[in-house]
């Protein structure tokens, strides 16, 4: 959503105003902060990760500045001796804060690109991994600040090297805890998210989004991402593990040995020790404890002091015996290493901090962290390139001949190599789409066949105009099919009473070939049997309706309208079974339709089997004409998908009245033509014309 929009929104301000009070009461109450153990736990950095992942990066970098600017303010209210009063400088607690947004908003982005194969999986990663990012580099970029602009605060320069203090600082417990924090948060808010939006899909009848298209190269980058950290993060922790415990061994046995050597030296008669045996390493030192008084140290700080015997740090386990045992644990406030021993009374004890113990791990670690880091990335992105190249770009390719193939390119043919799998692949589609064209090519000729065989039905059903024309020229009837492509299931007849009477029908059957051929047979000639036998039009409507809707299990109706000229008495007798409406033309009138509004109409053949039909009658005179037709006429269709109409054949008939018969139907039909202008047609086009 755009973030002009997002701002409209008040959801939006809701949250912002409810993390600006947060931020703002850590000034008043130190929330935000807890002690666990020795550790101290910040979760401030969580909201502003969540807001940049959830919402946005504007709204995590406004919540940020919240951030930083509540830092700043709470800086004011520390030691002023303490490190945390340097924070009152915006550009060490604010400009860090705001590098949290622009990072996770990039790696967020970056990441699912790469990744987003619409899977939950996908979802979690590129959003955790972009949230330990940003809780990770918080710590970092605070600590770069502080090297850069207070140097001389963190000892950088006097022994200590600013990368052994960035490492160091990244590899505290509390950062570990911190960045355990902010995944979980992640985890718990991502997974409500995705919860929530499944629901609301699910009530709008939407698909859910995570379970469509899953691209093979985003989910090959997927997994390779995950394996890709979870061994980097493995063997980094193992490196870490086995730097740390050797230097924590090396150093204890060093502390021994001082230890050792000062008791030696101390058990001798009138043996001194310089200042120098009392100092090893950089800054580890030994101390002789006599009547609980620090006598001789190393650091000479602490020389002269007097030290409780119940809380003495330095304090060997073992009363008597020369083993010299060393342990971890905090003396003097200060977290490392001691040995001590008993000497004639006095105790001599050998300390170094764990920062000197560590600082040679944590150079170490650096200069693994960063080729590590270099390593898998190349490792990552060779490995994408050579799988996209040798198999992505290849199933693409395969894809791409597949969606010919689909739109209907039979002749495509799938051309990849260099793998036996790609080419046993490629030859299986080609050998499968030859098999296909095969079979298509036999239902074509069977379907050709079928077609044939309906359209010989269909003609074969169609009476010769040529014997129904009257000797004393009292009427001319005269009646044109033309077959579509799909032959249908029209029809026309013509009947000779014995009372000189003749009947016209013409008639559409539902459906298209063989079976509608079929089902045009039967209703031509039970119709033609009922009107031989004397039934007027309405009756024999009514018995066809009956005898074709008993066992019609595919469904199919006729449209018809029969009618019987009775050119004696100058009558048109006539049933409509849900045709088109005829043109009747009037001697001197313009061409009308007889529709349902002015004559009686009941509904198609074989649909309702207790249907009633009514008969109409009307004066047939001299002149008169009447046209009929299917809808293949007024349904004719051109390249712009314009109708020929009901309004167009009306004037058809009007201007070709004054012709024959025959020449009516055949003119019309050429206006038909000139109107589709060769566009393929896909019904049949039947007329019938009866004139007096």
């Amino acid at each position: 959503m755009n973030f002009r929009i997002r701002l409209k929104d008040p959801k939006t301000w809701l949250i912002i105003l409810i993390l600006a009070v947060l931020y703002i009461s850590t000034y008043f109450f130190d929330f935000g902060y807890f002690d666990l153990g020795d550790m101290s736990i910040t979760i401030l950095h969580i909201p502003v990760i969540l807001v940049t992942l959830f919402m946005g990066l504007p709204e995590g970098i406004i919540v940020s500045l919240f951030f930083g600017f509540s830092s700043m303010m709470a800086a004011g209210n520390t030691n002023p001796d303490s490190i945390d009063y340097l924070f009152r400088n915006p550009l060490l607690s604010v400009l860090p804060r705001l590098m949290i947004p622009i990072l996770v908003w990039l790696v967020n982005r970056a990441l699912s690109r790469r990744i987003d194969d619409n899977t939950y999986l996908a979802s979690y990663i590129y959003k955790l991994f972009p949230a330990f990012c940003g809780s990770f580099f918080n710590t970092f970029f605070v600590v770069l600040a502080l090297i850069i602009l207070y140097p001389d605060k963190l000892n950088i320069g006097g022994g200590i090297s600013a990368t052994t203090t960035i490492i160091a600082s990244l590899l505290e417990t509390n950062v570990t805890f911190e960045i355990a924090l902010v995944l979980l948060s992640t985890f718990v808010v991502n997974y409500i998210y995705n919860v929530v939006k499944a629901k609301k899909k699910e009530k709008n009848n939407e698909e859910d989004e995570l379970k469509e298209n899953k691209p093979i190269r985003k989910t090959f980058q997927k997994w390779l991402f995950l394996i890709n950290n979870i061994s980097f993060f493995v063997i980094l922790y193992f490196l870490y593990s086995l730097l740390s415990y050797q230097n924590m061994a090396g150093f204890k046995r060093i502390t021994e040995e001082k230890v050792y050597g000062v008791s030696k030296v101390l058990s001798i008669a009138d043996a001194t020790i310089d200042d120098d045996d009392l100092i090893f390493a950089d800054h580890g030192y030994v101390i002789i404890i006599e009547d609980n008084k620090i006598v001789r140290c190393g650091n000479k700080d602490l020389e002269g002091e007097e030290i409780d015997e119940d809380n003495n740090d330095f304090k060997p386990d073992n009363n008597i015996g020369d083993t010299i045992l060393s342990k971890e644990g905090y003396y003097n406030g200060i977290y490392g290493v001691c040995a001590s021993k008993y000497v004639d009374g006095k105790i001599v004890a050998a300390f170094i901090s764990s920062s000197e113990i560590y600082a040679g791990r944590n150079q170490i670690l650096a200069i693994l962290l960063i080729g590590l880091s270099f390593v898998f990335i190349i490792f990552y992105f060779v490995i994408t390139f050579l799988v996209q190249r040798r198999v992505v770009n290849r199933i693409e390719i395969i894809n791409d001949s597949l969606a010919e193939i689909r739109g209907g390119n039979l002749d495509e043919v799938v051309n990849v190599t260099g793998n036996t799998e790609f080419e046993e692949l490629s030859q299986g589609i080609n050998d499968t789409v030859t098999a296909l064209k095969n079979t298509m090519d036999e239902i074509e000729e069977k379907n050709h066949q079928e077609k044939e065989f309906a359209r010989e039905i269909q003609l074969s059903a169609l009476p010769n105009p040529e014997y129904f024309q009257n000797e004393n020229r009292e009427y001319s009837v005269w009646g044109t099919m033309d077959t579509a492509e799909e032959v249908g299931g029209d029809f026309f007849d013509f009947y000779l009473l014995e009372d000189g009477r003749i009947g016209v029908i013409i008639a559409d059957v539902s459906g298209k070939g063989v079976p509608a051929a079929l089902f045009m047979m039967t209703a031509k000639t039970m119709i033609k049997d009922l009107i031989l036998s004397g039934k007027s039009p309405a009756e024999a409507l009514q018995h066809a309706n009956a005898e074709l809707g008993e066992n019609n299990e595919n469904g199919m109706f006729v449209t018809a309208w029969l009618g019987i000229l009775d050119y004696q008495k100058g009558t048109l007798e006539f049933s409509n079974a849900g045709h088109n409406p005829p043109l009747l033309k009037k001697k001197g009138c313009d061409p009308v339709y007889m529709d349902y509004k002015t004559y009686s109409r009941s509904i198609m053949l074989a649909f309702m089997p207790d249907t009633k039909y009514e008969n109409n009658i009307i004066d047939f005179d001299k002149e008169d004409i009447l046209f009929l037709y299917t809808d293949g006429v007024t349904e004719a269709r051109n390249a712009e998908k314009e109708f020929f109409g009901e309004e167009r054949l009306k004037e058809c008939l009007k201007k070709h009245s004054a012709e024959e018969v025959k020449k009516i139907l055949t003119s019309i039909r050429s206006e038909v033509e000139v109107f589709v202008d060769g566009e393929k047609q896909f019904d049949d086009i039947t007329m019938v014309v009866l004139k007096r």
